[in-house]
């Protein structure tokens, strides 16, 4: 009776030897998946690879437009651009001097309110000769000074567009071209996903 169990437990013994051996090259296989996607090694922390990030795209600060837009936040007069619109720019007047040509001496207070802001509008000009814009990454879902910016860099933009229509009734072709140039350079440059 032994001699005929003999075969059918060398027979079970393969069975589970092959399945030991299958179930080995399986887990194998997965652990080597694993490592593959980066589970198994050390992965560098989001602050480390944001730092990567930004060596990566570093642009010197010469050549750096946001340099020149970081500087005109900090100016309170430039940042509040908004809060010192003349009560005359009222909302027809304003779309009228944003949208259309218009002269100074139908509206003298919008005109002494874009030469008091001369000061901004050179800075953009300065920075739309720029190439390169790179504003720093922000990672912090609480910091909002990106949407600041972008508010900002806006009324920067209106500005700059009411400046063009006044220097195309004027017939000021060559300063109205720059304008419209250094707002299409803004819209290029300015704050928006990152690149």
């Amino acid at each position: 009776m032994n001699r005929r169990n003999e075969p059918l437990r060398s027979t079970r013994r393969r069975k589970w030897l092959w399945l030991i051996a299958i179930a080995v090259v399986l887990l194998a296989i997965i652990g080597a998946f694993l490592w593959m996607a980066g589970l198994g090694r050390d992965r560098p922390s989001a602050e480390e690879r944001l730092a990567e990030i930004e060596v990566a795209r570093a642009v010197p600060d010469s050549e750096n437009a946001a340099i020149l837009y970081n500087k005109l936040l900090q100016d309170p007069n430039a940042a509040s651009l908004s809060d010192s619109r003349p009560d005359s720019l009222v909302k027809e007047i304003y779309s009228h001097t944003l949208y259309e040509p218009w002269l100074s001496k139908d509206h003298p207070e919008s005109a002494a309110w874009v030469k008091e802001h001369q000061f901004i509008i050179d800075r953009l000009l300065e920075a739309a000769r720029l190439e390169k814009c790179r504003f720093p990454l922000i990672i912090d879902v609480a910091d909002t000074s990106q949407m600041d910016r972008m508010k900002t860099m806006r009324q920067w933009g209106f500005l700059l567009s009411i400046a063009a229509n006044n220097d195309t009734a004027e017939g000021r072709d060559d300063a109205a071209i720059t304008k419209w140039q250094c707002l299409l350079k803004m819209g290029n440059q300015g704050p928006k996903q990152h690149r």
